[in-house]
């Protein structure tokens, strides 16, 4: 946009027409309009980063962390005997918790404590230790890793990188005539195969363990 030259006179004071180059008033040489600068044009905002969606994780892929759980599971170990298991599932690794009859015995009893210390009475204290028999694995859930390894000298690990496929297995119920089959999870490597049966618990919460891993 052009500038509008001045209309009066700086020496005299008197009315300038437009265009001249003296004051017709003093004679006083004007001076000429002085181009103004063109405005600079505002460059576009970058987008404002938004904090996350309640819910949302921003948990760092290169820490390990723990993802899901399943307990009530058991493997063989030898001809005859079993060994219960917990699965812990992280984003690296599938742990192998044991699961004695006296950590189960102890976590029920730890429950009925809890119960027992908030003021509640036999029947909240029975259903704390019903629950805590159903929802044994969740303990583990507010464990680190490590702390699921170090807890018995049992335990063990399977990096994820090492598993070649994760099946799930429903059972069947069995008649007079037919027997009953468990739910299995075949967990299998280049080198070996993992069959573990449901011993107890929910199968479905079982089987929604792996799937919120990944593994099938």
């Amino acid at each position: 946009m052009e500038s509008v030259q001045p209309r009066f006179c700086t020496s005299c004071g008197a009315p300038i027409q437009p265009g001249a180059a003296f004051c017709t008033g003093c004679g006083a040489k004007l001076a000429a309009a002085t181009p103004t600068a063109p405005q600079p044009v505002p460059s576009v905002a970058p987008p404002v980063a938004t904090a996350p969606a309640q819910g949302v994780s921003m948990a760092d892929p290169n820490v390990e962390r723990i993802i899901s759980a399943a307990a009530g599971l058991s493997m063989k170990a030898g001809l005859i005997k079993r060994v219960q298991y917990t699965l812990v599932m992280t984003n690296y690794r599938v742990l192998f918790a044991q699961t004695t009859s006296e950590m189960l015995k102890q976590n029920v009893m730890q429950a009925r404590d809890n119960a027992k210390a908030e003021g509640g009475g036999f029947f909240k204290q029975w259903g704390a230790q019903i629950s805590a028999g159903f929802n044994y694995a969740d303990r583990y859930l507010a464990m680190t890793p490590d702390e699921v390894l170090a807890e018995t000298a049992g335990n063990w690990a399977l990096a994820i990188a090492a598993i070649q496929k994760v099946k799930y297995k429903a059972g069947m119920v069995g008649d007079a005539d037919t027997p009953s089959t468990p739910d299995k999870v075949v967990i299998k490597t280049a080198d070996q195969k993992y069959v573990l049966e449901l011993s107890g618990g929910s199968s479905n919460a079982t089987r929604q363990a792996f799937i919120d891993a990944g593994l099938i």
